[in-house]
């Protein structure tokens, strides 16, 4: 990095200048990443129930999402979702349902 390099950190710029200053933070905003890293975090299991099937367009829109979502969930909980696909009625496009165990 040559020398006078701003140096963006939680908002604020820091001018880097000293060869002997930059492994010292460096290793702070490694250490810092590490620490803020969440220990918890978001755990979505999709179940098939029909017609849900690795390959499948419907299969890789919800993995998509739940990976989403766990990235930026960071509550320590699991949440199960049964997923199927049926012919359902005329002007019908998706019903959906709960149940608490």
């Amino acid at each position: 990095m040559p020398s006078g390099v701003k140096v963006p950190i939680k908002g604020e710029f820091y001018n880097i200048t000293s060869s002997k200053l930059r492994p010292a933070l460096v290793a702070g905003f490694l250490a810092g990443l590490a620490v803020s890293t969440p220990a918890q975090a978001l755990k979505i299991e999709l179940n098939n129930l029909n017609n849900f099937t690795p390959g499948t367009d419907a299969y890789k829109g919800f993995s998509l999402a739940a990976k989403f979502w766990e990235t930026v969930i960071a509550n320590d909980v699991t949440v199960k979702l049964n997923v199927g696909f049926s012919a359902l009625g005329p002007g019908i496009l998706g019903s959906t349902g709960s149940t608490t165990n």
